[in-house]
Order: structure tokens, then sequence, then C-alpha cells
């Protein structure tokens, strides 16, 4: 199996695919209109995305955030066919590497566990040692028409992001939803 990481963007020859892979992989009101979701890789410096291929094939990306001293994951998303190979996996570990060198806690929400999928989801995250915390957050809504919803956070470093939830909460606020925190 010959994969490939490479840095994701909108002049790169897998970004069509990647639009369409983000659109199929999460509902509305998960994701950002399409046009903003571009703009930010050109216009904001702190946002980042890595595209993964397999045998030369697009299979998947992942967008996050370098904010202060941490990494807020925004989407991953494998293609349906490519799904099971360990791809999330890789994307997800080549970040865990850069927080180990940095160490900076990695960030990401997930679904609460009540369906089948997301408990899926939920046990791939804690396979990697990434484990929910307590906290009851909501994620702020994408647009002014939807609304705020329930959400676990999720990080590989649980003493250190519970002792500054509100810290972290309130720059995702701020800087990925441009939410007033």
């Amino acid at each position: 199996m010959e994969y490939k990481v490479c840095t994701l963007s909108p002049t790169h020859n897998y970004f069509s695919q990647a639009c369409t892979l983000y659109i199929e992989a999460f509902p509305k009101e998960e994701r950002r209109e399409l046009e903003e979701w571009r703009n930010l890789f050109i216009e904001e410096p702190n946002f980042r995305g890595l595209a993964i291929t397999l045998e030369g094939e697009f299979a998947g990306f992942i967008t996050y955030w370098e904010i202060e001293n941490f990494f807020y994951i925004e989407h991953l998303a494998i293609m349906k066919h490519q799904r099971s190979r360990g791809l999330g996996r890789l994307l997800i570990g080549s970040l865990l590497e850069k927080a180990k060198n940095t160490d900076c806690p990695i960030i990401l929400e997930a679904e609460h566990p009540i369906s089948p999928n997301a408990v899926r989801r939920l046990h791939f995250y804690e396979q990697l040692g990434i484990y929910p915390i307590d906290y009851a957050y909501l994620q702020p809504p994408y647009r002014s028409t939807d609304v705020s919803f329930p959400l676990l956070l999720l990080t590989q470093q649980p003493n250190v992001v519970s002792q500054h939830t509100e810290e972290y909460v309130n720059a995702i606020y701020r800087k990925v939803y441009k939410y007033p925190s």
C-alpha cells in the first residue's frame, strides 16, 4: 500500500475532489459553505489542510487550525471506498507527531455515542489515544440560521486540556467559528 500525505490547498490537484468529499461527508450544519472553506486556505494563516493519496488516487483529507498553544482538528474525511485501510489513522498520526514535537494538545469535537457511527468514531479516536474530557460543550453554528448543538471535546492530553478548558473553548469560538465567547 503506497500512500502519500501532502499539503492541501485550492491550487492542489486534488482540491476539487476534497471539495466534493467535504460536501458528501458532512451535513450542512457541520460544515462551512464551500466558498468560505476554500477562502480559509488562502486567507487564514492558521488554517491548514493535508490530503492523503493511496496508490496515486485521492483518498481523503484533514483540516486543522494552529491556535496559540494547541491544534484544533476541524474535519477529517476519507473516501467511502478507501475507508478501513488506516488512512484516517495516518492523517491523525501526522498531526499527533507534530503535536508531540511541540508539546501541544490536539482538540477536536465528536458526536456523543448515541448512534453506531458515533460509537465507531469515538472508538477510532480512543485507539489513537484521543479521549473525551468532561465538559458540557456546544458547537457554535456555522451560519446565523443554524443552532448550536452539544458535542464531546476530545484530546490526547486530557490533564492539560481539562485544567484550561475554558481558555481552549474560547479560542476555538473566536478563531474557528468567529463567535463571541
